[in-house]
């Protein structure tokens, strides 16, 4: 070291011939400031000098220069590639949007080939209207003693020989209406049961058959409060199948 400074590097290389002089080698090492004419040589020392200008600068002395580089950098060019990018996104979006008109040839093309819109409306059937029955259904307080066909959702106490339907495919259905058609005539379903085509179906073929299907509508406690809603369905039902069916109710467990 000189004048009691850090620690400086003199020679870094190969190992130096055991005649040569260190302290002259050590002399030459001293800057010649040179009369003011030349800059001094800057010491090679052991650690980093931030007084010592860029060879010893640390890194959180740079914060003046490096702020400046980032403005210029995202100024100069940050900023005129996102406008430069923005402006190219909106030219193509127009551009595809009006593709047909730039490429005539092309527009032609994707006229002549393309597939016709399809467009549907939902239409809302009109329903025929219902006349409420003149005469109020008859009524029955306990199931009838004679067996016939059943539907799913009946209550228990069905007479003996029923044969149940709606449970297999409308097939074995149809197959068993058919082969029973003149020896079964009663048709036992709960009230609250939604008639659907394959009922009617049914009790179509029950009548083509040879057949006279009568309809027994059971009747539950917690059906009674809906009682004439539930008539009425079962009217509109058979007057749109166009089945002249008589309908009985059989109240269960309660008065007439």
């Amino acid at each position: 070291s000189f004048n009691k400074g850090v620690p400086c590097l003199v020679h870094f290389g190969r190992s130096l011939p055991a005649a040569d002089d260190l302290s002259a080698l050590a002399i030459a090492t001293i800057p010649n400031v040179g009369a003011g004419q030349i800059d001094p040589f800057l010491p090679l020392t052991l650690c980093p000098l931030a007084i010592t200008g860029w060879q010893g600068a640390l890194l959180a002395d740079s914060g003046a220069w490096a702020g400046w580089l980032s403005a210029v950098i995202g100024l100069w060019v940050l900023v005129p590639l996102a406008l430069m990018l923005a402006l190219c996104r909106w030219r193509l979006g127009r551009a595809l949007g009006h593709w047909a008109d730039l490429n005539p040839h092309l527009g032609l093309y994707y006229q002549r080939h393309r597939q016709p819109s399809v467009g549907y409306r939902a239409l809302e059937p009109e329903q025929p209207p219902v006349e409420s029955p003149k005469q109020p259904l008859p009524r029955l307080d306990q199931w009838p003693q004679a067996p016939g066909f059943t539907w799913p959702g009946v209550p228990p106490g069905q007479p003996a020989g029923c044969l149940p339907l709606g449970a297999e495919d409308q097939q074995s259905d149809e197959t068993r209406v058919s082969a029973n058609a003149s020896a079964l005539s009663h048709w036992y379903l709960a009230v609250s049961t939604v008639p659907t085509g394959d009922l009617g179906d049914l009790l179509r073929l029950h009548r083509e058959r040879g057949g006279n299907p009568r309809l027994y509508l059971l009747v539950e406690g917690q059906d009674t409060d809906r009682l004439d809603s539930l008539c009425h369905s079962w009217n509109a039902f058979l007057d749109r199948q166009g089945l002249a069916i008589p309908l009985v109710l059989v109240i269960l467990g309660g008065d007439r």
